[in-house]
């Protein structure tokens, strides 16, 4: 199912809290171009489910013996082998055990939405990691929950967040809670939410980092624990999708789920996108060939006008580069035409220690993570012009990010600097950046990163330093599942294969990549001279800025997002954005997109006539 809304009333609020539901639909009709599939309306709850674009549904699910209900969002999987289609079984299941004892036994990319008509509550069941984004929305003695932050922000007054339209712009995601507006707070990852009378009353986590048990699998134990493990994935989900198409590029990650279904015995495909001549194009071509599998390659064109921008707007509320997400619209509109299910592979990096180098010399020790070093490497030094933004709310990102790392990892510190790193880029950058693609693809068609299978998961993060180190894990398990994948070289020219006397010459490539890797280390101490790069030619941006509408939207003297900036900086950033050669070209796609936002729902809600205007 594509989207969910939620209005829980107070006691004394019910009128007020059905007019703010039928608000609701209608906003998600004009904003999302949706109108619900499913709805229902209790004393206690109002409920409307909205299908994905492909035309499949989910509709309320309720038990008629006992007036609960249930609705499910996304790619769920039962431990006991049913899954996505199946939503029946999981209200009985959820009738015998409870939403607590029920969180427990799923796995997948999901909200969970259950009614308890004895107790007139409400509880949401997040994912382990929180990738499917669902936000909340409370005023008046009314709460309402939904998985756009955009028809939540329509429901009433807003004004903007500082901090999260800061984080955007400068990274393209928002962290912890943070949405563009303070009224509308995304929920936490593996939690039971639970809402009664127009309240949140609590939330309870049913997963955490420290339920697992830090390097308790090892060498030969750990390679059989993964290869049962992502064999058992991979035919929990083709029992479920029977066609899926499986991303293959040039990397480590996507071997890794191809692995899988090859050593499950199932039927599936693979694809790539990107320019015929780009390294992943090339590899993923060439391998397919090899394993002989069929392959489907996909290039769309650049998002290079409006149009394109607001379909990217209905699915992402603006949370995601427009631009960019235009691109990945065009694919996987293309791919749902012929497939049940996208299997990608983000966070396979988990199993391989990708990104643990900002930890030497002290990989692996059990000592507090260098939050400032981790901010100042992956999240700060970002290309960004921060004068845009008004003096009295700027942030310091280095100290900001530290911050947020700090809060993220609290009770963690005793745990191998490996783990608590993971923690981290599991709560950062997969839930809020690859979590924001995903639920806005997830309103296109069924999708699904394998390795955010908590199964997977589970034992990638319990598997020791040394055996994910270098890959060590990944290297071994594309060996024993299929030779092929270990032999084909990756896009930077050498084989992920183990390394030993007898293989160690096909590594030369490595001897040029980390000279260069550290040559660039030493610019930063040395005065030598920057290489010149080739100028851009804009591409895109260029072509927006010919677009009347764009540069409509731009005016900066009209922009809704300049309450929290400075004016004359902001009006010289435009100005330089319509040059050929200008440094901050993924800062104004989020910009643009931040507007794009903002405009959509003041025109909308202006409309409807049933909401006071964005100030």
């Amino acid at each position: 199912m594509g989207n969910l809304l939620i209005v829980v009333p107070g006691g004394e609020n019910r009128s007020y809290a059905e007019e703010a539901f039928r608000s609701g639909i209608r906003l998600a009709e004009n904003l999302k171009s949706q109108k619900p599939c499913g709805v229902l309306e209790t004393d206690f709850a109002f409920v409307a489910s909205f299908p994905r674009y492909n035309g499949s549904v989910a509709p309320v699910k309720i038990d008629r013996r006992n007036g609960n209900w249930l609705v499910a969002l996304g790619t769920w999987f039962h431990d006991a082998g049913f899954g996505s289609g199946n939503e029946d079984r999981l209200l009985d299941r959820l009738n015998n055990i409870g939403p607590d004892a029920l969180a427990r036994e799923l796995e997948g990319f999901f909200v969970i939405a259950t009614g308890d008509a004895a107790k007139r509550e409400v509880t949401i069941i997040t994912d382990i990691v929180g990738t499917l984004h669902c936000y909340s929305r409370t005023w008046d003695h009314t709460a309402a929950i939904s998985t756009s932050s955009l028809v939540l922000a329509g429901l009433g007054n807003i004004s903007l967040d500082a901090v999260g339209c800061q984080e955007f712009l400068a990274t393209g995601a928002m962290y912890e809670d943070r949405t563009f507006y303070k009224e509308v707070r995304k929920l936490e990852s593996a939690t039971c939410y639970r809402y009664k009378n127009g309240t949140f009353k609590s939330g309870q986590r049913y997963w955490r980092l420290t339920d697992l048990v830090a390097d308790s699998l090892d060498g030969a134990e750990a390679l059989t624990a993964m290869r049962e493990t992502v064999i058992a994935a991979a035919r929990k989900i083709t029992s479920v999708f029977p066609r899926p198409v499986c991303d293959l590029t040039g990397g480590y990650d996507s071997r890794g789920a191809v692995a899988a279904l090859i050593g499950a015995g199932v039927g599936f495909c693979t694809t790539v996108s990107g320019p015929p001549s780009y390294p992943d194009v090339v590899i993923s071509q060439r391998l397919a060939r090899r394993l002989g599998l069929p392959h489907r390659y996909v290039n769309p064109g650049p998002a290079d006008n409006f149009d394109r921008l607001q379909r990217a707007l209905q699915l992402t509320d603006g949370e995601y580069d427009l631009v960019d997400y235009a691109r990945i619209y065009e694919i996987h509109s293309e791919l749902a035409a012929s497939f049940d299910i996208s299997i990608n592979s983000h966070s396979g990096e988990m199993g391989r220690g990708y990104g643990w180098e900002i930890l030497l010399p002290r990989t692996g020790k059990r000592e507090p993570l260098d939050i400032a070093k981790l901010a100042k490497r992956r999240f700060a030094g970002a290309t960004f012009d921060a004068s845009i933004v008004e003096a009295s709310v700027r942030l310091d990102l280095q100290a900001h990010f530290a911050d947020v790392f700090k809060r993220i990892n609290g009770g963690l510190t005793h745990l191998p600097n490996t783990l608590q790193y993971d923690h981290c880029m599991l709560m950062t950058k997969t839930q809020r950046w690859y979590g924001r693609i995903a639920t806005s693809t997830n309103q296109i068609w069924p999708c699904l990163s394998f390795f955010l299978m908590r199964s997977v998961l589970n034992v990638m993060l319990q598997t020791s330093t040394r055996s994910r180190n270098r890959s060590r894990l990944f290297r071994q398990l594309f060996v024993d599942i299929e030779p092929a994948l270990a032999e084909c070289p990756l896009e930077l020219g050498y084989p992920p294969m183990p390394v030993s006397w007898k293989t160690i010459y096909r590594f030369w490539p490595m001897v040029p990549l980390y000279g260069g890797k550290i040559v660039k280390r030493m610019r930063r101490y040395l005065p030598i001279s920057p290489v010149q790069s080739t100028p851009s030619d804009g591409g895109a941006r260029l072509r927006l800025w010919r677009d009347d509408a764009v540069q409509a939207l731009l005016r900066s003297k009209d922009l809704l997002c300049a309450e929290i900036m400075e004016g004359q900086a902001l009006e010289r950033f435009i100005e330089r954005s319509k040059q050929i050669q200008f440094p901050f070209a993924d800062q104004w796609a989020r910009l643009l997109s931040l507007e794009c936002a903002l405009q959509r729902l003041k025109a909308v809600r202006n409309l409807a006539g049933d909401a006071r205007p964005i100030k």
